[in-house]
């Protein structure tokens, strides 16, 4: 009675602490949520650095090979700005858009990591110009890393950071090339995914 006691509370720990291997090939998924703050404003200052918070999810469909994870990662955000406007030029960056790219994920033992390279996507502020107009910033490029650990099999806590600069803002109708001042948008923060 008393063995086939331990056996069971060691087959219940080995399943929730160390994963059945995934050697099998086939369609595999991350998708999750994270919530961070960081930095944002243009290169050269025009539009002030300030701190800014956000709240997003994403999803990362792909193809699983020997513990690989290779696929799109799609990620949609809000965000808000914590620092006031009479602190950043009486300006608010607050707003809400998406990214999208390729990114490679590798799972390793309790541990798991993520590395993308955005280069599609949008941010349109919330704030409509003076004049009415919608403010909207296009064309990104930047990256993504994110680490977890896998508290259960199929969901780690995981922390993140990520780098973006987009090169076009559309106002009005207007296309405006800012290859020489974009707006550079930096986050870091912690999430949960679910892993399958």
């Amino acid at each position: 009675m008393k063995t086939s006691w331990l056996i069971s509370v060691a087959a219940i720990l080995a399943l929730m602490f160390f994963p059945i291997e995934q050697s099998h090939a086939g369609f595999g998924l991350k998708a999750g949520g994270n919530i961070g703050r960081g930095k944002m404003g243009n290169e050269s200052n025009s539009i002030p650095s300030r701190t800014m918070n956000a709240l997003a999810v994403y999803g990362m469909p792909g193809y699983s090979f020997m513990g690989f994870l290779f696929g799109a990662l799609l990620e949609y955000r809000t965000v808000g700005q914590t620092t006031s406007e009479a602190d950043a030029g009486n300006t608010n960056l607050r707003g809400s858009g998406y990214t999208g790219g390729l990114a490679v994920g590798y799972d390793f033992l309790m541990f798991h990591g993520v590395f993308g390279y955005d280069f599609m996507g949008q941010y349109k502020l919330s704030n409509s110009t003076s004049t009415g107009q919608d403010s909207v910033y296009t064309a990104p490029a930047g990256y993504r890393l994110m680490v977890g650990y896998r508290v259960i099999p199929m969901f780690s806590a995981d922390f993140y950071y990520s780098d973006h600069k987009y090169s076009k803002n559309s106002m009005g109708g207007t296309e405006t090339d800012l290859s020489g001042d974009k707006l550079k948008d930096t986050r870091y923060g912690i999430g949960l995914s679910f892993h399958f």
